[in-house]
């Protein structure tokens, strides 16, 4: 069984294999993402698969499992994963990671995450009061990238 944690952006999916304790990024034909059009995500996640088969070496999709993580938006998220629900190992909302990666990036002062939030696509999180606050993006926010937010899933 060959397992990946994919991220779901609005337009593409961010590919990684763990190796030990380390994430790495699968590349797919040379591209560092997948895109797709939510239109058509079925079709383009078999594609998607068909390529992680042959890149692989495996005999078909079954060998394939998936930890998805999630989109901001329930629509995008629920989409792909019904593309890919029978290959599903684990799913993990988004929400409880910035959680906790708003809390650890907090800890260094000088990169003013109370104050500004840390950006992830064009959402802004950051927590007041305990609680996760999503707003639009912005520009003082500390962004994160795709193998940034990865790191943190544990």
């Amino acid at each position: 069984m060959q397992m990946f944690y994919v991220i779901i952006g609005r337009n593409e999916l961010y590919l990684y294999e763990k190796n030990g304790k380390e994430y790495s990024r699968q590349y797919i034909a040379g591209n560092p993402e997948f895109h797709y059009q939510i239109n058509n995500v079925k079709n383009d996640s078999e594609k998607m698969m068909d390529g992680l088969v042959e890149e692989y070496n495996l005999e078909n999709r079954s060998e394939l499992s998936f930890c998805l993580i999630g989109n901001k938006d329930p629509f995008i998220t629920e989409t792909v994963s019904t593309a890919f629900e029978e290959y599903i190992a684990d799913r993990i909302d988004l929400c409880v990671i910035m959680s906790e990666i708003v809390k650890k990036l907090s800890m260094d002062e000088k990169l003013l995450v109370e104050k500004y939030g840390v950006n992830f696509g064009d959402i802004n999180y950051r927590l007041v009061d305990e609680v996760l606050q999503v707003t639009d993006y912005s520009l003082l926010g500390y962004t994160l990238q795709a193998d940034d937010l990865v790191r943190f899933v544990g």
